[in-house]
């Protein structure tokens, strides 16, 4: 979903790589999937208020009729045993899928040490200290703000 509202950021708002990576910075720190806050930012960007509307339904409807009928597929095939290799398969599938986009997002965002090193202490505070993610993007913000915006950052 992510390539494709970028796609759509592009074309309808003229956004380059990093005013998308801004805007997924921003629906990242509202609760919520990121997917949808970023449509909601960017059709309220295209059309207010309306837009934001569209943009959230746009994202979610397909999503809840695909999983209805899918929903509906697994009661009638409950018992088999293809369904089992089936989610197994999809469930590497759908690591590799996120771990691609987890490097794509890291080789557009990580420009200089600085920043890599701000990822790295974030990816270790979440998953060894388990510190909260909320608590780590203010952080993030504030460290930003204090050793990124120097002429020499990066």
């Amino acid at each position: 979903m992510l390539p494709y509202l970028e796609e759509i950021a592009r074309r309808e708002l003229g956004a380059d790589s990093d005013e998308f990576l801004q805007i997924m910075a921003v629906a990242q720190s509202f609760p919520g999937a990121m997917g949808i806050n970023a449509a909601a930012i960017i059709g309220y960007r295209m059309g207010g208020w309306k837009g934001a509307l569209a943009g959230v339904l746009g994202v979610t409807v397909p999503g809840v009729i695909c999983a209805s009928g899918l929903f509906v597929l697994l009661v009638l095939a409950a018992e088999t045993s293809w369904l089992d290799i089936a989610t197994t398969a999809l469930k590497a599938a759908v690591v590799g899928i996120v771990l691609g986009m987890a490097v794509n997002l890291g080789n557009r965002s990580w420009k200089g040490y600085r920043n890599l090193l701000v990822g790295i202490a974030a990816m270790l505070l979440f998953y060894r200290f388990q510190i909260s993610p909320v608590i780590i993007l203010l952080g993030a913000g504030v460290l930003g703000y204090i050793f990124l915006s120097t002429p020499e950052a990066g």
